[in-house]
């Protein structure tokens, strides 16, 4: 990652943030202030664990970023198992659907895979489609399932 590329991640974070929230959730929240909290949450995967945090960018012909995917370690919270996360994978809308979503989990996957891990994992939103084929075409099976409800 560039520093250059920061502007770029960023408006990736908040859009795959969003989009992954239920829309029985959108309906309770604020769009600003869960862009505030995932940008903060960022920064401090940046500031706090930059030494286990990496971000990765893919660029097109003309040098332009195009997707990332950030990874880091994470601890399974049941076991206590430390695995490689996948943090957040983002592909231009633009330039979806050409194999760029693959190539950098792939990238992410055999990063982890590097640094030691035995395992890695993500998190999707259950209506996330797409990354839900992405991933499990990439041998990704659920470990546990976390479900909501809406009371009113």
């Amino acid at each position: 990652m560039q520093v250059s590329d920061l502007g770029f991640i960023q408006r990736g974070l908040v859009e795959t943030n969003w989009q992954d929230i239920p829309e029985d959730q959108k309906r309770v929240l604020e769009r600003s202030k869960c862009d505030e909290k995932v940008l903060q949450d960022f920064e401090r995967w940046r500031k706090f664990r930059r030494f286990k945090f990496r971000v990765f960018v893919a660029v097109g012909n003309g040098g332009e970023p195009v997707g990332y995917v950030s990874v880091a370690e994470l601890t399974n919270p049941t076991v206590g198992l430390p695995m490689g996360g996948v943090l957040d994978l983002y592909v231009e809308p633009s330039s979806r659907r050409r194999g760029i979503g693959g190539k950098l989990l792939d990238y992410a996957i055999q990063f982890v895979r590097k640094e030691g891990y035995s395992h890695a994992s993500l998190l999707v939103s259950s209506s996330n489609k797409a990354g839900m084929g992405l991933y499990e075409s990439r041998k990704f099976h659920p470990d546990r399932i976390w479900l909501t409800r809406r009371l009113r």
